[in-house]
């Protein structure tokens, strides 16, 4: 009998599995004309929100593959919003593109149904948690975006609202937004010890050349007591991640200060073509067990990447090919696809620079593809180019 239960359990399982309802889920779009969308909209009391979009665009594609597919993502769209794609290009979409000014893509808007007014609008590739935060903001009205523009001048000494309206400028990433925060934040004379101004700095203010990192440089030891070590290197290392050597020396001893110099030492090097010192340094680096070997890797991957055309010393050739292949080997994160095509992509080239009569290599390799695709590339095959303004 419990064998019976056993394979009735397993079969069930089985068919659950293969069912319906186990393919792969994301927002769904509302596939009717615009005036049905917002028909629907008015009978579910539901604001509406659009993914103006266009074939060609990277970060749309991007967005649909990887973010609209995410349970906590479709889950909440799905829940709160009747969801519309639009493609801005193309039938209706021209007209309401026009309509509502939309000039970048993915433009995100969340309309009124009953009135047809944008009260939120968003923008650009968004990270899963960012995304959602994007449609919180459009349901609650006083973090939306029209009524944080319109009341930015009535409200800028309030902390809370500078808060919200930096939270809302680097979700769009709009550093000049971010900066007339910090302009104004300076005028306001607050300092990083009121926890919302460290907030606001923590999540918002990057570089490392403004009044804020100074203030926690120069209090480095009193503003670890107020919010910790781990808090304050992790926002000391990220924003010196590209600051000068001479500077980077000269700040307190926080986890991460080696490793940036380390890796601007050696982008330093090999910025000058000064290539024997940068080979030297990336072999101590690759040794060095007290630096962060992820984001060590990381850098190391765009200064060893060789530029078509130019001439490289046949010693720099040689240790960048070294260098990559430790790269694609030992990074971390195995589903970045991105380091085992660069990998790839310096083995082609490689091998297109070997004479033909020292080792035999097939036509495939040596001459571009008599079929398919002409290049080896990331780029989906659902990705339009993007037109000309002499094709529109």
């Amino acid at each position: 009998m419990r064998k019976v239960y056993c394979q009735i359990f397993i079969f069930a399982a089985m068919c659950l599995y293969f069912s319906p309802l186990s393919a792969q889920k994301a927002i769904r779009f509302e596939k009717g004309n615009w005036n049905e969308i917002v028909e629907k909209a008015q009978k579910a009391k539901k604001m509406i929100f659009v993914d103006f979009y266009t074939q060609w665009c990277g970060p749309c594609l991007n967005m649909s593959e990887e973010v609209f597919s995410l349970p906590a993502v479709y889950n909440f769209y799905n829940t709160n919003f009747i969801n519309a794609k639009i493609d801005a290009e193309h039938g209706e979409g021209k007209e309401l593109a026009a309509k509502y000014q939309v000039k970048v893509y993915p433009t995100y808007l969340f309309i009124d149904p009953t009135t047809g007014n944008a009260l939120h609008k968003s923008s650009g590739r968004q990270e899963p948690d960012t995304f959602i935060f994007t449609g919180e903001s459009a349901l609650n009205p006083r973090l939306r975006s029209f009524y944080l523009e319109a009341n930015y001048d009535k409200n800028k000494n309030d902390l809370s609202f500078l808060n919200d309206y930096a939270k809302y400028k680097s979700s769009i990433y709009d550093r000049e937004g971010v900066a007339k925060v910090l302009k104004q934040l300076e005028k306001l004379d607050v300092k990083l010890d009121n926890s919302l101004v460290w907030e606001l700095f923590v999540n918002n203010i990057t570089g490392y050349d403004n009044s804020f990192i100074c203030e926690v440089i120069t209090n480095y030891d009193r503003y670890v007591k107020l919010y910790g070590k781990e808090d304050v290197d992790n926002k000391l290392a990220k924003e010196t991640s590209y600051a000068p050597v001479d500077y980077l020396k000269g700040l307190p001893d926080f986890k991460g200060k080696n490793t940036n110099i380390v890796i601007n030492e050696i982008n330093t090097a090999q910025r000058d073509a000064n290539y024997d010192e940068a080979i030297r340094l990336i072999d101590i680096a690759l040794k060095d067990t007290t630096i962060d070997r992820n984001k060590f890797l990381n850098a190391l991957r765009f200064t060893v990447r060789l530029n078509d055309g130019k001439k490289y010393p046949d010693l720099w050739v040689k240790k960048c090919g070294e260098y990559i292949r430790y790269i694609a080997y030992n990074y971390s994160d195995r589903k970045d696809p991105y380091i085992h095509y660069e990998y790839a992509l310096y083995l082609e080239s490689l091998l297109r620079q070997i004479p033909s009569a020292n080792l035999y290599l097939p036509e495939s390799i040596l001459e571009k593809p008599k079929s398919g695709k002409s290049e080896y590339t990331m780029r989906p095959d659902n990705l339009k180019p993007k037109p000309h303004l002499s094709d529109k």
